[in-house]
C-alpha cells in the first residue's frame, strides 16, 4: 500500500516550490511499487520580477515525478550514489494530447520513463547525466522526436527541490530527441549534442513540435 502520509507531504512540499498548485496529478493505474504519481504545475502569469523567485519556471508546465525516489534503483549498486534516488522533470511550454484529447502524453511517457528502473525485465536501467534512450517510435503521432535525452534540472535551485521530494538526490530533466540526435551522443558523446544544442538554439524542453537539424 502506498504511503498516503509521505505522498501528502511531498504533494504540499512541491507546491510550496513550485508556488503554485498542480492542475493535473496522474497516477499509476495499477498498485506498483514504488508508487509514482506525475505532477504538472500550469504555467501563471507573473507580473513582477521577484514574483519568479516564489514561482520557479512560471512561465512553462512544470512536470515532476514524485515517488521514483522512496526505494534505490536496482540497477545502481552503491547506496550512496546520487543516481539510486532520482526523480524526473519536464518542461513544456503547452500541453501535448493523445488523439482522443484524454491523456496528457507529457505525464504519460515521464510515468512510463520513472518505472522503467523497476521492471523487472529493465533491473540493468537506470538514468544519469548524458544518457539517451530510444521510445523505438515516434512519442506522438507525426513528432520527429523519437528518443529521450537526460540532463541536471536547470534553472532551479536542485538541493532545495530535493528536499521538497523527501528522498530525492538527484533532479534529471527529459527531453525529446531526434533519433539523429541520440545517435550524435551515441557516437560522439552527449558533449556534442549539447553543443549541437546550444550551436542550434534548442531549449531543453518538452517539445514534439520541433524539426532536427541533422
Amino acid at each position: 500500500m502506498p504511503d498516503e502520509l509521505l505522498i501528502s507531504k511531498r504533494g504540499l512540499r512541491y507546491e510550496m516550490f513550485w508556488g503554485r498548485k498542480p492542475d493535473l496529478i496522474l497516477h499509476p493505474i495499477e498498485p506498483m511499487h514504488p508508487h509514482i504519481d506525475i505532477y504538472r504545475f500550469p504555467s501563471v502569469e507573473t507580473k513582477w520580477f521577484f514574483q519568479k523567485w516564489f514561482k520557479p519556471m512560471s512561465h512553462q508546465y512544470v512536470y515532476i515525478s514524485g515517488g521514483m525516489s522512496d526505494i534505490q534503483i536496482p540497477a545502481v549498486k552503491f547506496e550512496k550514489s546520487d543516481l539510486s534516488r532520482v526523480e524526473l522533470t519536464a518542461f513544456s511550454n503547452e500541453v501535448y494530447k493523445n488523439s482522443s484529447g484524454d491523456m496528457d502524453m507529457t505525464s504519460w511517457w515521464l510515468s512510463f520513463l520513472a518505472y522503467m528502473p523497476f521492471r523487472l525485465t529493465n533491473d540493468n536501467v537506470f538514468f544519469a547525466p548524458g544518457h539517451t534512450i530510444s521510445a523505438g517510435e515516434p512519442i506522438i503521432p507525426n513528432s520527429a522526436m523519437s528518443a529521450f535525452f537526460f540532463g541536471i534540472t536547470p534553472s532551479v535551485e536542485i538541493k532545495r527541490l530535493c528536499r521538497a521530494s523527501i528522498n530525492a538526490q538527484l533532479m534529471l530533466q527529459v527531453v525529446p530527441i531526434s533519433e539523429s540526435e541520440r545517435k550524435l551522443a551515441e557516437q560522439k558523446g552527449p558533449e556534442d549534442l549539447i553543443n549541437y544544442f546550444e550551436e542550434n538554439g534548442i531549449e531543453p524542453i518538452f517539445d514534439l513540435k520541433r524539426k532536427p537539424f541533422i
